[in-house]
């Protein structure tokens, strides 16, 4: 069957499965009862239709149990145990005649029979599953479900054999519990993992029907394909918003591109977002959100809505936008029939560039009329020139003024919006006033930061390889990587523990120690520690009795586990030991030491001297003795032990990097100094990058950065901040030297998205981060705040009004750091003059090798004056893919 493809961006966009389920499309429709029917359900969202008939086939079988309103007629917990008790194929765990001995039944009185306890329960929900399906099917007359899986012979066959067999739950006897897992396990599992399938299906199907039927959702008609593409929607609305507005669009092969723009908060991202669900669970066959629609069949579906920076690939934010219009253009290339959406295309440039590419591309998609297209812009300008073209709609939304407040209507009207309304949500939210304000009272004992911040940055993720956690992550145990991540959740705020700590990381990159103790090891040792305490030796004799009786009744023991474990402690303690008397030896005064020494000093005592030089302990009266001893008189010495460990592991782990990647430990300084000097920092993620210097006091604490796309620009800004809150942790930087005035935190600002569950478009989003980041400043005082393209979202006028303002407000507060980069160099040009003490103005130039650009990426001081965007578009060979798509 031909499937509908799409990508992980899109899929993100329209927040089809999300981060919590509960808040998704997936979620949404998730009113499954089973975990085969929840995974049967997120099967269908992973991999649409791109066939009518299947499309159409599946829309009837879910309006089919719309009407029939019956409730999902099984226990889930039947079904978990049935699929559990169905994967244990094991001939040996067959039950015979020779298996109802006295043993048995002996072990069945102390009730430790586990395995036939788990034949039983199987046993009794796969007989509850078979009686339940015997009624289902008879109030379910023609199931469309049926003729998907055919069920009808097998499930009399089992009926048959089961009531032969005279099983009754509760009464059974041993020889009908054996004919019956013979019967169930051996002769007819895969027909039993069928009729599974069968309910979880039904379970999906009964789940789509109920949120149908309670959202009023209707169901979408696949038009045959022989016909250009088309896509026409009535009453189309959000289902992820509140009283959300309806809007009617129809797009067509003669019509095919449609060109939407709207004041910043009007709503263009929800309705680009609302028709691009109504296409996606069109494809599935699911109920849509509309009062009419119908559409042909298309082969997939790309949108760029949230669209970030990718540093793995080294790509820019406008870099990003290019690679994904190229891909959109190499599938069209293939004659693909697509549902594109692009919203603010080519946001990520200076106005010129964007108005040029904007057009091009746009007109260029009017050729591919086997697919359909939205583009949302705030260049009204570009709207304006392709209203030469016929091919393409104009639609927008519209905002009413009640006073000096806009008011949305979410209605879509025809032709282009000429509001402009930023500079007025910005006064409205109050940013500048807050700006003016002073409150340093409240010193920060804690660093403070945000998700945001540390996503920009990229700090944590153990399975990103490119994350700062996963490069510093060297650590051998568990407990150290859990110290680890601990470390990165809490930097410091106090120079002299910043500095105890950097140098003490220091010592031991000149050492080149590993940690002597194996993760296997220390596992076992402190699964040791963590058994059953004793708290007197007669106890602990008595525990050991009555598992050597277990052991002679054939049941499994722990004394093994005990000896195996007490071993590994022992083990644990001389490495532990010798490590000790090896740092001491090394560097008698070093500064870890001085908690180190207290904590192993009882290893030198006479019992313990006695017990480390045993190379194994394996007498029941020794494992006792010794039992006794660690777990009870010494368990606190033994958990610091532990605890050092784990430091140790994470010191180590960070030293070896600081040595293999010759990574400087930077000196911080008390705040009073007001100072922040990176001499040759670069990125930590990125191999063989280019190294910038930046000193920044109080006298200008603003540095203004510009540059043409590609430059380098979102790199530089990144590694900045990375460099600060490490040394904020007192690990080493990716830099020659560095000094800092401690500051009481860092929030960053470089790929914020929308937020369709508050109701924020991507502009307002930014508003309300710069708003929050500016109480965070009043408050503070003493902070490094980092933006990156300010105000983005926004039409260019309001966009070099509200940056101006706001670049002007944080200037005052000269406590904090403020990096700030844009492509409205005209902001730059008014802060030379309004601004120039408080200001530093550094660029990332461009250097032309012919008719290609090529970026050295080291900073100059200065404004730049560079425009490549459009020349990029062309070198990439965009616009000479698109029009060969062209199919009429």
């Amino acid at each position: 069957m031909k499937t509908f493809v799409t990508d992980k961006q899109t899929l993100e966009d329209l927040n089809i499965f999300g981060k919590k389920a509960g808040n998704s499309i997936y979620g949404l429709f998730n009113r499954t009862h089973t975990r085969g029917g929840a995974e049967a359900l997120e099967q269908m969202f992973q991999l649409p239709l791109a066939d009518r008939e299947a499309i159409n086939r599946r829309s009837a079988a879910f309006r089919y149990f719309q009407q029939l309103q019956i409730a999902f007629p099984f226990q889930g917990e039947w079904l978990d145990t049935a699929e559990k008790y169905l994967e244990n194929t094991d001939e040996r765990s067959k039950l015979s005649a020779q298996d109802n001995n006295l043993g048995r039944k002996f072990s069945q009185l102390l009730g430790s029979d586990d395995q036939f306890q788990l034949i039983t329960k199987g046993i009794h929900a796969i007989t509850s599953i078979l009686t339940a399906l015997k009624k289902y099917r008879e109030v379910s007359n023609d199931s469309p479900l049926d003729k998907e899986i055919d069920i009808t012979t097998v499930l009399a066959a089992l009926h048959q054999k089961t009531d032969a067999s005279g099983y009754v739950p509760g009464k059974e006897n041993f020889e009908q519990i054996a004919a019956l897992d013979q019967l169930f396990r051996f002769t007819y599992t895969a027909q039993l993992k069928l009729l599974l399938q069968y309910i979880y299906l039904l379970d999906v199907y009964i789940s789509v029907a109920l949120v149908a039927e309670k959202k009023q959702l209707h169901y979408a008609t696949a038009l045959p394909g022989n016909i250009n593409a088309c896509t026409k929607v009535e009453g189309v609305y959000h289902l992820l918003v509140e009283n959300a507005k309806g809007n009617n669009i129809s797009l067509t092969g003669k019509q095919n591109v449609f060109f939407l723009t709207g004041a910043n908060m009007a709503g263009k991202s929800t309705l680009m977002k609302s028709l691009s669900i109504a296409v996606f669970l069109a494809h599935m066959g699911f109920p849509v959100p509309a009062t009419k629609m119908e559409f042909t069949v298309l082969d997939g579906m790309f949108t760029t809505i949230n669209l970030s920076d990718n540093l793995d690939m080294g790509y820019s934010h406008f870099y990003a936008e290019v690679n994904r219009v190229k891909k959109v253009a190499k599938l069209l290339e293939q004659q693909k029939k697509l549902f594109v959406v692009f919203d603010e295309l080519f946001r990520g440039t200076n106005v010129k560039d964007a108005y040029e590419a904007t057009v091009a591309v746009t007109e260029a998609f009017t050729n591919c009329h086997s697919s359909l297209f939205i583009i949302s812009s705030h260049i009204l300008e570009a709207g304006e020139t392709l209203k030469k073209s016929s091919q393409i709609q104009f639609g927008c939304l519209t905002t009413k003024m009640q006073g000096n407040k806009p008011v949305y209507t979410y209605q879509l009207e025809p032709g282009l919006s000429a509001d402009r309304h930023g500079m007025i949500i910005v006064r409205e939210e109050g940013i500048l006033e807050q700006l003016t304000k002073f409150n340093t009272s409240n010193t920060a004992k804690e660093f403070i930061t945000d998700t945001q911040t540390v996503e920009d940055l990229n700090l944590f993720g153990k399975y990103r390889n490119t994350s700062m956690f996963s490069i510093f992550n060297r650590t051998q145990t568990t407990g150290g990587e859990r110290l680890l991540e601990q470390l990165f959740r809490h930097p410091l705020t106090d120079a002299t523990a910043i500095n105890e700590r950097s140098n003490m990381l220091a010592l031991f990159s000149q050492l080149s120690l590993k940690l002597p103790v194996s993760n296997d090891t220390l596992s076992l040792a402190e699964d040791f520690m963590k058994m059953g305490g004793s708290t007197s030796l007669l106890q602990t004799f008595s525990q050991r009795s009555r598992n050597l009786f277990m052991k002679y009744l054939g049941l499994p023991q722990e004394m093994e586990q005990v000896q195996k474990g007490l071993n590994a402690l022992i083990t644990f303690l001389r490495q532990i030991q010798d490590f000790h008397r090896q740092l001491k030896k090394l560097a008698p005064d070093h500064p870890f030491l001085a908690t180190f020494s207290p904590a192993v000093a009882f290893l030198e005592n006479e019992r313990m001297t006695g017990l480390l030089g045993n190379p194994s302990v394996d007498q029941i009266w020794k494992i006792a003795r010794y039992d006794y001893l660690l777990r009870s008189e010494l368990s606190e010495e033994v958990k610091a032990l532990f605890r050092i460990t784990y430091e140790l592991d994470v010191y180590l782990g960070v030293a070896a990097v600081a040595s293999e990647k010759k990574w400087v430990f930077a000196k911080a300084l008390p705040t009073t100094e007001n100072r922040l000097s990176l001499i040759n920092f670069h990125h930590p993620a990125i191999v063989n990058s280019v190294t910038n210097s930046l000193t920044v006091t109080g006298q200008n604490p603003m540095i203004f950065l510009t540059g043409a796309n590609m430059a380098g620009k979102s790199t530089l800004m990144k590694a900045y901040g990375i460099a600060v809150y490490m040394a904020h942790m007192g690990f080493p930087v990716a830099a020659r030297e560095m000094e800092f005035s401690v500051k009481e935190g860092i929030y960053t600002s470089i790929n914020v998205p929308d937020n369709l569950k508050e109701g924020y478009s991507h502009f307002y989003a930014e508003v309300l981060r710069v708003k929050m980041i500016a109480e965070e400043v009043s408050r503070s005082g003493n902070l490094l705040i980092i933006f990156d393209e300010l105000f983005k979202g926004t039409n260019v006028k309001d966009a070099y009004d509200a940056t101006l303002a706001v670049i002007a407000a944080l200037t005052s507060h000269q406590q904090c750091v403020f990096m700030v980069s844009t492509h409205i160099t005209e902001v730059g040009e008014a802060l030379q003059v309004q601004l120039p003490e408080k200001v530093q103005f550094v660029y990332l130039p461009t250097i032309m090798n012919g008719q290609v650009p090529t970026y050295p990426r080291i900073l100059a001081r200065g404004i730049s004056e560079d425009r490549h965007g459009m020349r990029i578009i062309r070198n990439e060979g965009i616009l000479d893919i698109i029009p060969q798509t062209s199919i009429v």
